[in-house]
């Protein structure tokens, strides 16, 4: 406190909690959790349908043998092969 006053540094460059309290903390802590459980759920719900929808894979038989030759019909690469 005493730096910040002889500086001039403003409230925003504070690096210690002066204002807060632990229940304070607490609940931004809590707020922080149920955001971050929130984006999970809407983000495996959108991949739930994007899956049912369109699909999330190729089929096994594409992916062996490779989605530039299943999927766009060239090969890449050149001719190096497996």
């Amino acid at each position: 406190m005493i730096l910040r006053t002889k500086r001039g540094i403003g409230e925003s460059l504070d690096v210690r909690a002066v204002h807060g309290n632990a229940m304070q903390f607490a609940e931004q802590l809590a707020r922080v959790a149920a955001v971050g459980a929130f984006a999970f759920v809407a983000t495996w719900v959108i991949g739930k349908v994007v899956d049912l929808i369109i699909g999330l894979r190729v089929k096994d038989g594409e992916e062996v043998v490779g989605l530039d030759v299943s999927r766009r019909g060239e090969k890449a690469y050149g001719g190096i092969s497996r």
